[in-house]
């Protein structure tokens, strides 16, 4: 039997029949190729200001692709990469999965280094904690030692090189992906709310500045497949028996979710409204499972193989089909997906989701990386000489650890629309963190942005640099003002 939407559901995503009508639509993949063949891309993180490092697990190598001048940097490191994540505009950290240690490195200097507790552990899938109580504060899996761990530390001592990282002019090819769209049917799978999930008290151990937690019980042979920190500090994770749990850091314990027979969950994600989106690779299907009472349901994916990534967007579900060369689209109020077909051989093996709707994706066997950007159906608007946008003022007002930021713009539509107001801190945006402002129309306007710092000891700033960018990151328009400030946890 065929079940109707919760409401709950459906009213998270109520504005999707507009931007379905531009998904239909072809879309511009935009691919860098690597400069160096069989580097294997295994991970993507994108920078505030739009530029993407990118680990190339083979080449030992962590790169940083700027997509507007059309330059690839590169730095060597000593071992394989599998995960990456963007610390600031100029540092990065990634993991090393065959030496059991994770780096931060400021791409231009020295990098520091962790040391996994846990030999043979496999670390990868970094994600960002924003309300941890270090300076740097981040989530990640033990793939093959089955558990979840946290990084979090208050001190990164790097060491001083001054490093020119070698630069190459790498220009994209295009092709225009005309989308399959197809609607399917869902299966509901109701749960029970009188049987809460088993609940077991594991383990936690600390050594130095990370925390580990057994998550699969001490089940040997039992990886952690992926994982994703939900708005209420809770860790979800996947297991490689399909299974799907949940970890309470501070109650050290876990919760282990029913899930339909024959249901592997791979990749997994959480929507602000604290529904977990997942990937089922058995079906294979696109899953959410709404926590509060068990209940499951189940979009099979048209020509799916096998589904890895899954990434909430503002306005679906996007995820990538690693062994179907695909990347998809679903829209759970219509239940429609629109599918991308990749190059054969592409094998997509990391996904993210940039402003104003660009897909970015790192392709394994493809040896690339790449902009999936849908076309509106109009075309493409030309770009003219000019950025046509400007900032003619500003008002700040800052107290604690809060500022509310008024930016007077002025901006005539030539490069199209959305585009956006944001902002970088000077000299350091480490801590900080807002909602870029989006503007829909031309004219003069006042975009107002909430700036919040989240770092544990006070923290002084010289300046702001307002900016208006484009989709994927370009700047037409910036401004430095003076904020001599002090902001405090």
């Amino acid at each position: 039997m065929v079940f109707p939407v919760r409401k709950r559901f459906v009213a998270l995503f109520s504005l999707l029949a507009v931007p379905l009508l531009v998904l239909s639509q072809p879309a511009e993949l935009l691919i860098w190729d690597m400069p160096l063949p069989d580097s294997l891309p295994s991970g993507i993180a994108m920078t505030p200001g739009g530029k993407v490092y990118v680990a190339l697990f083979n080449a030992r190598k962590v790169g940083l692709l700027d997509p507007a001048a059309h330059q690839f940097s590169e730095r060597d490191i000593p071992g394989s990469l599998a995960s990456v994540y963007a610390s600031g505009e100029d540092a990065v950290v990634y993991t090393l999965p065959l030496e059991d240690a994770i780096e931060y490195m400021v791409f231009t200097s020295g990098h520091a280094r962790w040391n996994i507790p846990t030999s043979g552990a496999w670390p990868q899938d970094l994600t960002p904690d924003p309300r941890g109580s270090g300076t740097l504060d981040l989530w990640f899996a033990e793939r093959q030692a089955g558990k979840v761990a946290l990084l979090s530390t208050s001190q990164i001592a790097t060491t001083l090189p001054l490093i020119s990282p070698a630069v190459t002019r790498l220009s994209p090819r295009s092709m225009e992906l005309t989308p399959d769209v197809v609607r399917v049917t869902p299966s509901f799978h109701p749960g029970n709310p009188m049987l809460p999930p088993p609940i077991a008290l594991v383990q936690r151990r600390t050594a130095g500045a990370i925390t580990e937690w057994d998550v699969t019980g001490y089940a040997g042979g039992v990886y952690v497949e992926d994982l994703a920190l939900a708005p209420d500090g809770t860790v979800w994770f996947t297991t490689s028996q399909g299974g799907l749990g949940s970890l309470e850091p501070g109650a050290d314990t876990v919760l282990s979710y029913s899930l339909p027979p024959s249901v592997n969950a791979l990749g997994v994600t959480v929507s602000p409204d604290l529904i977990v989106w997942f990937t089922d690779s058995s079906t294979p299907a696109i899953g959410f499972l709404d926590p509060t009472n068990g209940d499951v349901t189940l979009w099979r994916i048209p020509g799916g193989l096998q589904p890895l990534k899954i990434a909430v967007g503002a306005e679906g579900i996007w995820f990538i089909d690693r062994e179907g060369d695909l990347v998809g689209f679903l829209d759970p109020a219509a239940s429609e997906f629109v599918i991308y077909q990749l190059p054969r051989g592409s094998y997509p093996v990391d996904l993210l989701l940039a402003d104003g709707g660009d897909v970015w994706i790192a392709c394994e066997r493809g040896n690339y990386v790449a902009r999936l950007s849908p076309i509106p159906a109009l075309g493409q608007p030309p770009v003219p000489a000019g950025s046509g946008a400007a900032i003619l003022g500003y008002q700040v007002i800052q107290q604690g650890n809060t500022a509310v930021i008024q930016v007077l713009y002025s901006y005539d539509g030539s490069y199209g629309l959305p585009v956006f107001v944001g902002l970088y801190v000077l000299p350091d945006m480490q801590g900080f963190s807002y909602p870029p402002y989006r503007i829909d129309a031309p004219g003069t306007g006042t975009a107002t942005i909430e700036l919040s710092y989240s770092g544990q000891v006070p923290k002084r700033t010289e300046k702001l640099r307002l900016v208006i960018y484009l989709p994927g990151g370009t700047v037409i328009a910036e401004r430095e003002v003076e904020l001599d400030a002090v902001w405090y946890p």
